[in-house]
């Protein structure tokens, strides 16, 4: 396992972090299709936090015998939102979601949810396979694992 800064830079604005995210060895997070949005911050000990805004990122695991290839694709959506301040609190499950545009197909995801009353913030991180060739790129087993990881090592702030 290991950690991993999600933030958003900025020339003007500098840098906001957004998340600590836990990933499996053998996983990489890439860049998603867009830059991060920050809607609004806060700040903790110097450090400005992502407190509404949304983010896309991709989690890719190499293959081991060709590290040139991706094994499993995930798109990793992360949304921010106005959160209670009550205790930190994390909670998960998975589920299906309907993806594709002229066949749509269901395919396995997962959702991670943590309340965050430091920074004041909900954030909700959906995971789910990409799909090449009509097929999805990640498997349920696939998902498991992440999700297992990042309810280890994951921190909001």
């Amino acid at each position: 396992m290991r950690e991993q800064l999600l933030a958003a830079r900025n020339l003007v604005m500098g840098t906001t972090n957004i998340l600590l995210l836990a990933v499996p060895d053998g996983w990489r997070v890439l860049e998603g299709p867009s830059q991060p949005e920050i809607d609004r911050w806060s700040e903790r000990a110097d450090q400005r936090w992502m407190s509404e805004g949304r983010a896309t990122y991709r989690l890719v695991a190499v293959a081991p015998e060709a590290p040139e290839f991706a094994r499993a694709e995930v798109e990793l959506r992360l949304t921010a939102s106005p959160g209670s301040s009550g205790e930190h609190a994390v909670r998960h499950g998975y589920t299906t979601v309907r993806r594709g545009l002229l066949r749509r197909r269901e395919v396995p995801a997962a959702q991670v949810e943590i309340d965050c009353p430091p920074t004041r913030r909900r954030l909700q991180l959906m995971l789910v396979p990409s799909l090449r060739g009509g097929a999805p790129t990640a498997r349920q087993e696939d998902l498991r694992q992440l999700v297992e990881v990042m309810l280890e090592g994951i921190r909001c702030h």
